[in-house]
């Protein structure tokens, strides 16, 4: 009797895992990237365009250089979603990439992780 309980208990666990990764998983991943493709996407791109157009140092230099700035909002999407549809923090992150010559320093990338890391916590609080 008890080794029939724990073998249809192990049988659940190993069911409900195998379902997690088979259906759960994938819905997940599915959602994720129909939010990012149709609702994230863009307002990262109006932001970008807004702040850009909208400051005229970074409208002059996207001018002469529009993989330097592009390439540098990918990063800040990487690292912090929720920071790339904020206009300020989109500004201030464009102004040090173009003031360090198109570079962005690890520290920066490491501060922006943190700051999206710190805000999804706060979220869940």
């Amino acid at each position: 009797m008890v080794l029939g309980n724990s073998q249809a208990a192990v049988a659940k666990s190993m069911a409900d895992t195998i379902g997690q990764r088979l259906v759960g998983d994938p819905l997940s991943a599915l959602s994720d990237t129909i939010k990012k493709r149709y609702f994230d996407e863009p307002k990262w791109q109006k932001n970008f365009e807004d702040v850009v157009t909208s400051d005229p140092h970074l409208h002059q230099l996207h001018k002469q250089e529009p993989l330097m700035l592009a390439n540098a909002f990918e990063t800040i999407k990487r690292f912090s979603p929720t920071l790339a549809k904020d206009r300020l923090a989109t500004r201030s992150l464009l102004r040090h990439v173009a003031m360090s010559g198109g570079e962005m320093d690890f520290g920066t990338m490491k501060l922006l992780a943190e700051t999206e890391k710190f805000h999804n916590e706060s979220k869940r609080k």
